[in-house]
């Protein structure tokens, strides 16, 4: 129990220490992203972007477009969940969501629901570099092959700019 007790405080003081918090500073970013491993798999560009507040807490909302896939896939997202910061300057952020929205495949609307995490890195003048993932349950994809509970993961790279709204 001691060892327990120990191990537990060494945590907390390497957290503390590390300035791991939900993230104080308040700003917007907007950025681009692309998943890699789909464009090369359908030969297409899927390609999306994103407004967003961070804080304490993130919420974005953004259009994602895959002209490569049957149907001419576009969506309309968003995304809402906690982020936590690392370091004085928080330019290390993780995040994890909900992201939900209304995808358009031949002009018809269905409904996309699902997670998404991520990381980003901000630079010191606001560029920011990070990696995302989703996974996803899409209407979609059930009327087009038939498949009920499909659920589609998505790994994103993107790049962006945030700038501190309140100076």
């Amino acid at each position: 129990m001691k060892k327990s007790i120990l191990i537990t405080a060494i945590m907390i003081s390497i957290a503390v220490n590390a300035q791991v918090r939900f993230g104080d500073a308040e700003n917007f970013a907007v950025s681009i992203y692309v998943d890699p491993g789909a464009s090369k798999k359908e030969q297409g560009l899927d390609i999306g972007a994103d407004v967003e507040y961070r804080g304490a807490i993130y919420a974005k909302a953004g259009i994602e477009s895959f002209e490569a896939l049957p149907g001419n896939y576009f969506d309309i997202h968003a995304a809402v969940g906690p982020r936590i910061t690392i370091g004085a300057k928080e330019n290390l952020s993780i995040y994890s969501g909900i992201r939900g929205g209304v995808v358009y495949r031949y002009g018809n609307p269905n409904p996309i629901l699902g997670f998404e995490f991520g990381t980003d890195y901000t630079f010191p003048g606001g560029l920011l570099i990070g990696l995302n993932a989703s996974t996803m349950k899409r209407g979609d994809v059930e009327k087009l092959y038939g498949k009920e509970d499909f659920w589609r993961g998505n790994f994103y790279i993107r790049i962006g700019y945030k700038w501190d709204w309140r100076k």
